[in-house]
């Protein structure tokens, strides 16, 4: 079973995802912000993969993002960002400092999943080569 950590402020969307993910097999973690997010990761604690909104109080996802890409064990851990900001600059600005993917609120947690497991089956396509 893998792994899933979410990170968001809003309570009914972290609900939301932990009741479809944990129907759909994975682990969920849930985090209101980046900030106790990080200390769990930190702490050396499992996740094969983050969700996480932007726009969050005490750490946003964007300094979330850039603290998880800072190190070196968690360079490659899939960070797929959910956000109800459809900009340009802010699709750019993310996947700049390490996303992965990034999804627009609102969203359909089918294509999520889609998402997570073609990042997965790459990961999976590169350990097999190595």
């Amino acid at each position: 079973m893998k792994y899933i950590l979410i990170i968001d402020d809003e309570e009914t969307v972290r609900d939301f995802l932990e009741h479809y993910f944990t129907k759909m097999n994975f682990i969920v973690i849930v985090h209101p912000n980046g900030a106790s997010a990080l200390e769990y990761l930190m702490s050396g604690k499992p996740a094969d993969a983050v969700i996480t909104d932007l726009n969050m109080p005490i750490m946003s996802g964007m300094n979330f993002i850039k603290a998880v890409r800072s190190q070196k064990e968690l360079l490659s851990l899939p960070i797929l960002v959910l956000s109800g900001n459809d900009r340009s600059e802010s699709k750019i600005g993310a996947l700049g400092v390490g996303a992965d993917d990034y999804i627009t609120k609102p969203f359909n947690p089918e294509e999520i999943l889609s998402r997570l497991n073609a990042i997965f089956r790459r990961i999976e396509i590169y350990k097999n080569k190595n």
